[in-house]
């Protein structure tokens, strides 16, 4: 898993489907620190609650309709920091 970015847009790719997708910055900021640090800790700095909380429903609403991170653990990751779902 591991997420990337171009001059023009940011992505995140699944290993355990081999799945690719384009995401907005705030989905990139979330998805690269639960990927790279384990936790939304730095967050802070760079996302607002109300952008975080947005994102982290996109994220999970992708997840349900691509059945994609099954395997990554990624969900549970985001259950863990945001219990609303």
């Amino acid at each position: 898993m591991g997420t990337f970015k171009t001059d023009k847009s940011q992505y995140f790719y699944d290993t355990g489907t081999s799945k690719m997708f384009s995401c907005d910055i705030d989905e990139y900021e979330i998805l690269k620190n639960l990927t790279e640090i384990g936790d939304l800790s730095q967050l802070e700095q760079t996302v607002s609650g109300k952008e975080k909380k947005l994102a982290l429903k996109k994220i999970e609403q992708y997840i349900k309709s691509e059945k994609n991170f099954k395997r990554s653990g990624i969900m549970f990751k985001i259950k863990k920091v945001l219990p609303v779902f």
